[in-house]
């Protein structure tokens, strides 16, 4: 301000020259770098980060060298889960953390980069529910615990989002902790699309998850006559089964005692065994379906064991 050129003055000439030396012209202005121009933009971003690291006074004067970054530069640091580049380019003028409908959010939210994600949102340009809240369900996807939980803390985050998505996809994954964390929230409805959470978790014998969806009272394990139980017994899922029977509101003999036809007929021996301790059970409907449809000489033990079974009916043969 004075005409007296410092040393700090010579410093901040030399380290701009040494930063832009070997650069070509065209990507020594502010822009997005393309396929002709990334391999120097690579150079200097590797010259950028020399020279930060060398020491405090060369960091203070660098970092007001922003004028060549650009928003891919953001969408790397997210990508490679460089916190620190993060939280530098955010206070970068000319860079736009919402890209893309909100690119670098989505992204570390796939990769469940946690401290990114705190970043990024604590930023008022970044929108967390563009994209119909996109970025928490692709965490919920990765089973990001701990992202899941920064967005349910944001009140712009709606987990609701296209008829509780979320916990219905969740809970057919078997993401016990997500779901647990989205039970959590009252906004959730675990029943959502005529209880699709509990029926999906039944179907693929993912016991643990229907434990944790029936703790909840909303959730209703005879949704579409008691889907849950027929499926779970077809497919051989034991211990799903059990959870089911121990429920009240679960009815063992739908659709004319389906659960043990089908359990009988695709030789779930064990299955058949459970349902028969349950006295609303009837091996004997549809003409001894169960006994005549029974593949296996284990099934057809577990069936015989009860007197309502007519032995002349089974036409195979046990096993001595």
């Amino acid at each position: 301000m004075n005409g007296i050129i410092t040393s700090h003055d010579i410093t901040r000439v030399i380290l701009h020259a040494a930063l832009n030396r070997g650069i070509e012209p065209q990507v020594q202005l502010h822009q997005s770098w393309t396929l002709d121009s990334s391999e120097s933009h690579n150079t200097r971003r590797r010259k950028f980060a020399l020279l930060r690291s060398t020491c405090k006074l060369w960091k203070d004067i660098v970092d007001g060298f922003t004028d060549w970054l650009t928003d891919d530069d953001l969408l790397m640091a997210v990508r490679g889960c460089k916190v620190d580049s993060v939280r530098f380019l955010l206070t970068s003028r000319g860079l736009d953390p919402s890209l893309r409908e909100n690119q670098p959010i989505k992204m570390a939210s796939i990769y469940g980069q946690t401290e990114i994600v705190r970043l990024l949102l604590s930023d008022p340009r970044v929108d967390p529910t563009a994209r119909d809240n996109v970025a928490v369900r692709m965490a919920i996807g990765g089973d990001h615990d701990e992202v899941v939980r920064l967005f349910l803390s944001d009140p712009r985050v709606d987990p609701t989002a296209d008829d509780n998505e979320a916990i219905r996809k969740a809970a057919s994954e078997g993401r016990d902790r997500v779901v647990r964390l989205l039970l959590s929230d009252p906004r959730v409805d675990p029943s959502a699309e005529d209880n699709e959470a509990i029926r999906s978790a039944a179907s693929k014998g993912l016991h643990e998850m229907v434990r944790l969806l029936l703790s909840d009272p909303r959730v209703d394990p005879s949704a579409k006559d008691n889907e849950a139980i027929r499926k779970a017994a077809s497919r051989g899922h034991l211990e799903v089964v059990r959870l089911l029977l121990a429920d009240p509101r679960v009815d063992p003999s739908v659709h004319n005692q389906k659960p043990i036809r089908r359990a009988a007929f695709r030789g779930r021996a064990t299955i058949v065994q459970l349902l028969l301790t349950d006295p609303r059970v009837d091996p004997s409907v549809d003409d001894q379906y169960a006994i005549r449809h029974a593949p296996g000489s284990n099934t057809a033990r577990a069936l015989l064991a009860d007197p309502r079974v007519d032995p002349s009916a089974g036409c195979v043969p046990i096993d001595k």
